[in-house]
């Protein structure tokens, strides 16, 4: 089962705690024979999605269509993917503690 890491944005670019918590969640991926799998919500651009994957994503799940302001569809999202994880990781930041 896979590690799933919610991944924030700002104004099109990850936020440095996006890459935290992907590294952090690689490095338990690792201990589990496991794999991360990310988020993203909102626009952002392939470029961005691929930093991702330089800290351990190996799959990235982009939703640009989801608003990152309506946390109750965040969630959803996140409870539909969170079938095949183990754990899921969010930062410590507002948008993650509205989720």
């Amino acid at each position: 089962m896979s590690i799933l890491v919610f991944t924030e944005n700002w104004d099109g670019a990850f936020r440095k705690s996006s890459f935290e918590a992907v590294s952090y969640a690689y490095s338990i991926a690792q201990k589990k024979s496991t794999n991360v799998v990310a988020i993203s919500v909102g626009q952002v651009n392939n470029e961005e999605l691929k930093k991702l994957s330089l800290y351990g994503a190996s799959r990235i799940v982009s939703c640009p269509q989801l608003y990152k302001g309506s946390s109750k569809i965040v969630a959803q999202k996140i409870s539909s993917l969170s079938n095949d994880c183990s754990m899921i990781i969010f930062s410590n930041s507002y948008a993650s503690k509205a989720i």
